[in-house]
């Protein structure tokens, strides 16, 4: 949606998507490339079904040149809105100039998240956690660190599901009881998450983790990928407790 007159780059954009089979995900990656790529301020897509990224495509990526445009992503507030990644990773890319002020590119809102990627070159503990949703990623120019892009994480989470490992959430409770701070126990495979921040990832507020085997077991559930079951750092140290202890970040 646009106003007449008004030229591009535009001060913002909204439509809603969805679609039932691979049909929301093409209006998704359409809509997202378009928008993304004529506004100078923020693009909003409310997204009116579920959407699964596992459907016709090979190659999903997004590319959004410069650093002006940012994604904000909205399910239906008090519903189940659910958004396949499909271990996606990059699915959404940023490339922004090293001079770029505000380095937080996606929000989400009101959304279930399955099948979460992890990186095929991992470069920190944090890309070995499904909790960094790397499907929405900023490429650095060559030479260039991250940390040019500021200190506020590339993705803001607000009221949203996390559908990760059972060993990820384990993890993350152990976390909570070193800390007790900013986050509620909750039953077996469940944590409630007030303020949670991986850095330079994400930041999630009053936000739900939930463990693979948890949401398996619910009604309706998005079939899992087997890597959504899979926590990598269970794989270096080929050992649940060693993972458990070194693991940080």
């Amino acid at each position: 949606m646009s106003r007449p007159g008004l030229w591009k780059p535009y001060p913002c954009a909204a439509r809603p998507v969805g679609g039932s089979g691979g049909g929301g995900a093409e209006e998704l990656r359409r809509a997202s490339s378009a928008l993304l790529n004529s506004a100078n301020g923020p693009v909003f897509i409310s997204l009116t079904s579920n959407i699964s990224l596992m459907t016709g495509f090979g190659y999903w990526n997004v590319l959004t040149q410069g650093s002006t445009g940012r994604l904000v992503l909205r399910g239906s507030p008090g519903a189940a809105t659910t958004l396949d990644l499909a271990g996606r990773k990059d699915a959404w890319v940023w490339e922004p100039q090293p001079s770029s002020p505000d380095s937080t590119y996606a929000y989400l809102y009101d959304m279930t998240l399955v099948n979460l990627p992890y990186s095929t070159h991992p470069g920190g503990p944090a890309d070995l956690m499904a909790l960094a949703v790397l499907s929405f990623g900023v490429s650095s120019p060559p030479g260039v660190g991250s940390a040019v892009f500021g200190t506020s994480p590339r993705l803001h989470l607000t009221r949203c599901t996390l559908v990760l490992p059972d060993e990820e959430v384990t993890f993350l409770r152990g976390r909570v009881e070193a800390v007790l701070e900013d986050l509620s126990l909750e039953e077996d495979g469940k944590l409630v998450v007030e303020r949670l921040e991986l850095w330079p990832a994400v930041l999630l507020l009053n936000c739900t983790l939930l463990s693979a085997s948890a949401y398996a077991a619910l009604p309706g559930a998005v079939p899992l990928l087997p890597q959504s079951r899979i926590w990598p750092p269970l794989l270096l140290h080929n050992n649940r407790t060693q993972a458990l202890e070194q693991v940080g970040y």
